[in-house]
């Protein structure tokens, strides 16, 4: 089995999901998709679907909270 590894694939702009759209299949594979996938649920969620065509197995990591901003910085969680 032959391993791949990818990370913030950023699926939410266009020219990003058609760059996963256009890899080829790979036989007897698994694909480490490690985070930054796309901000929107969606998004994500297509480009799993089209990932999970081209591997036999994709294993999937949410990325970094960075771009998880609040709405309004003074209502932070206390530490």
């Amino acid at each position: 089995m032959r391993v791949f590894l990818v990370s913030d694939l950023h699926a939410d702009c266009s020219h990003n999901m058609r760059w996963c759209e256009n890899l080829e299949r790979e036989a007897d594979s698994a694909l480490i998709v490690a985070g930054d996938v796309a901000t929107d649920l969606g998004a994500i969620g297509r480009c799993l679907k089209v990932l999970l065509d081209r591997y036999d197995v994709v294993f999937y990591t949410p990325g970094a909270p960075r771009r998880r901003r609040r709405r309004n910085p003074k209502k932070r969680p206390k530490l």
